[in-house]
């Protein structure tokens, strides 16, 4: 029906994905609540978002079996799915009202659970507060919005006073206040909504009305004249109580004006409504369902909005201001849209009914009131357009990225660099949606990448240059659309300083990873940051931060870990200077006798983890593994690996003294030189020494602190 809007500020490039979870179908467009459903679906969809549509049918056609508007849907939306119900649908409720859980299906939840396992949606949009246990199987990564339609609390009042027996689903506030409370936004159908939904929730809660922006120009129905002058004044409507009650008492109005009045009008009724109406006037035709609304609007001049009570916004009086039609309406069913005209807000179904019959004498007056309707349809576009927006920067705000700029395929772990940033790149899918961009060599590789909780992204580019535009165009596109993005640069220095030659988007929190070659070196000479394992921007400048250089044993270490602890003593030469080696040779000189003892260079970086791994392979497990020398790198690779693997670590420098250490008792000794602190080591019987680990870092959790405390803003 009709065409759609683009979004001009989508993305360039990064799939955002979008689950929308619905008991009402989207197609075809002849139900409010289909309406509705469509309007947000499809502002997803014109927001960048691929719109995975999962159903979950409660309607009367999907009972019977699966339409032809499936074939619609799946054409329509980037995928569809149903989920078959496996209990009884549209339950009156077990006690005096509805559980807010009464209405769901394990079924879901399997399927959910199931489906988030496989891939990552940055929204979860629920359609009615009865499915809002769909978010507690999202994670904290996914922004849970609920679109209500309807409240629900008061709702079994509100019948009962309208003469109708209980129907659908009514609860409490304090059973709905449970379903909102599970979602981070929430949307009301009308202001009077949101402000009851926000006494009752301290989660967002934002209007949006409805209009069906969706429409193109061509969809508008001008009026065709009648050949015979009549003036044709339509309903349609689906069959529930609410709009069967109403009906039927307006028709009765109705009726008794026209044995008075004789007017030149004709009443077109249309819907599954009409299965419960009934009329013994010549003026009124019921159609039932029709294939097309657009085959309705095409014959009628006039829509009614008969409505003595109800509850939410009318889909209908919306739709049929999109249609370019004049209304006549009630107060009740006129809420929420701009009154131009007295006849778009009248008292009661005997005002309605007299100024039905005033407009098919007065054509001057008809005039009148299309101009009007016309002035409203153009308000209540530009209001729901305003509301779109708004909802559009709700969800960009509330939505964060962590994107990592590397030039290595560090999913494969080959080295620990890599393994430690495939490590950090995992602890961040805890916390949001995770994305690399590869550049260089490696950015091939990522074609072949098995399946993993982050995204990878290639940057193809002809040269380096070219390859840090596309980044940096990258980055302005994700901060666009996103609230907070934590930008994650691993790179050698001098590929860091050109990327960050440009200055950042202010809603990006830059963390520079200083284990690449000459990063260390950038972040001390560009800002003044000592030796850390990481940067990041705090008050204005980079500040170091203090990590372990793994979160936990690297798959090539873990097997080797497994063997039985032997008594042998490593020593390691980590970038050791002439005093590191007399250090190593004092400490070997000092071991009791009959200890085996075996050292290894580990060379320049990278070469320490391979060169460890040959050792263990030949002597197995060692009881102690001894450092010496400056390379920081090395010597908080293989502390990690020892603290891991369950082995004694120390490490060695003649610029560490004194130094507390603690002894094989527990005690914790003050050692000012080299002999002395070693003879301690050594002073364990057996030649088997127990040096305690030395404290790790809280590096990864101040990481974990700062970032999800701006995400949680």
């Amino acid at each position: 029906m009709g065409g759609t809007r683009k979004n001009v500020a989508e993305p360039r490039r990064f799939p955002r994905r979008a689950l929308v979870l619905s008991p009402a179908a989207s197609h075809p467009l002849d139900y409010g609540n289909r309406n509705r459903v469509f309007q947000t679906a499809q502002f997803l969809k014109d927001s960048g978002f691929e719109v995975h549509f999962v159903l979950y049918p409660i309607e009367e056609d999907w009972t019977r079996g699966i339409p032809p508007a499936a074939q619609d849907m799946r054409a329509h939306w980037d995928s569809f799915h149903v989920i078959i119900p496996t209990r009884p649908l549209h339950q009156l409720a077990a006690g005096d009202y509805h559980t807010i859980d009464e209405w769901w299906d394990p079924a879901i939840g399997d399927y959910l659970k199931w489906l988030f396992e496989r891939q990552f949606f940055d929204v979860v949009f629920v359609n009615y507060v009865y499915l809002s246990k769909a978010f507690e199987f999202a994670s904290k990564r996914n922004l849970k919005v609920l679109d209500t339609h309807d409240v629900f609390s008061g709702r079994r009042e509100m019948l009962a006073a309208g003469g109708v027996a209980p129907e659908f689903f009514y609860t409490t506030w304090d059973q709905e206040q449970i379903g909102f409370n599970r979602a981070d936004i929430i949307i009301a159908i009308k202001d009077s909504e949101q402000a009851l939904m926000s006494e009752k929730t301290t989660r967002d809660v934002v209007t949006l009305t409805f209009f069906p922006t969706y429409l193109s120009e061509q969809a508008r129905r001008p009026a065709i004249p009648d050949p015979e002058g009549v003036l044709r004044v339509g309903f349609i409507g689906a069959q529930n109580s609410v709009n069967t009650v109403n009906m039927a008492g307006f028709l009765r109005h109705f009726e008794r004006l026209e044995r008075w009045y004789s007017p030149p009008l004709r009443l077109v009724v249309a819907g599954s409504v009409c299965r419960q109406l009934h009329s013994e006037s010549p003026s009124v035709r019921l159609l039932g369902r029709v294939r097309d609304v657009e085959e309705f609007y095409d014959q009628v001049d006039v829509v009614m909005a008969p409505m003595r009570f109800s509850t939410g916004l009318k889909i209908k009086v919306g739709e049929a201001l999109g249609f370019g039609k004049a209304v006549v309406a009630t107060e009740n069913a006129y809420d929420g849209f701009p009154v131009m005209d007295e006849y778009h807000s009248l008292p009661d179904f005997e005002a309605m009914g007299q100024a039905l019959i005033h407009l098919a004498y007065d054509r001057d007056r008809l005039a009148r009131l299309q101009e009007r309707s016309s002035l409203a349809a153009s308000l209540a576009a530009r209001r729901t357009e305003r509301s779109l927006r708004m909802l559009s920067a709700r969800i960009a705000s509330r939505r964060g990225h962590i994107l990592f700029v590397t030039d290595t395929s560090f999913w494969t772990a080959r080295s620990m660099r890599d393994a430690r940033l495939h490590q950090w790149a995992e602890l961040c899918t805890f916390l949001q949606r995770t994305t690399a961009l590869v550049l260089g060599e490696a950015a091939a590789a990522t074609k072949v990448a098995p399946p993993m909780a982050y995204d990878l992204f290639p940057v193809i580019a002809d040269d380096l240059a070219a390859g840090l535009r596309e980044v940096r165009g990258l980055i302005a596109d994700l901060a666009a659309t996103t609230g907070t993005l934590e930008l994650v640069v691993s790179l050698p220095g001098l590929t860091m300083a050109q990327l960050l030659a440009t200055p950042l988007p202010a809603n990006v929190q830059l963390w520079l990873d200083l284990w690449p070659a000459r990063a260390a070196e950038y972040a001390w000479v560009r800002h003044g940051v000592p030796w850390c394992d990481v940067a990041t921007v705090a008050t204005g400048s980079l500040s170091a931060l203090h990590t372990t250089a793994l979160r936990y044993l690297p798959d090539m270490f873990v097997k080797r870990f497994r063997e039985p602890q032997g008594s042998h003593v490593l020593t390691a030469l980590c970038g050791a200077t002439a005093a590191d080696l007399a250090a190593a040779e004092l400490f070997a000189a000092l071991a009791p006798a009959g200890t085996e003892l075996h050292t290894i260079d580990c060379g320049p970086a990278d070469a320490g983890e391979t060169r460890l791994a040959r050792v263990l392979d030949e002597h197995g497990r060692p009881a102690l593994v001894v450092g010496f020398g400056r390379d920081r790198r090395t010597l908080s690779l293989l502390r990690a690996i020892c603290g891991y693997g369950g082995v004694s670590f120390a490490a060695f420098s003649p610029d560490s003294l004194p130094r507390l250490w603690r002894d094989a008792e527990g005690v914790t000794r003050v050692h000012t030189t080299y002999p002395n602190m070693m003879r301690a080591i050594w002073l364990n019987t057996g030649g088997n020494p127990a040096v305690a680990q030395e404290a790790s870092d809280t590096g990864w959790s101040s990481f974990w602190h700062l970032a999800s405390g701006r995400f949680s803003h």
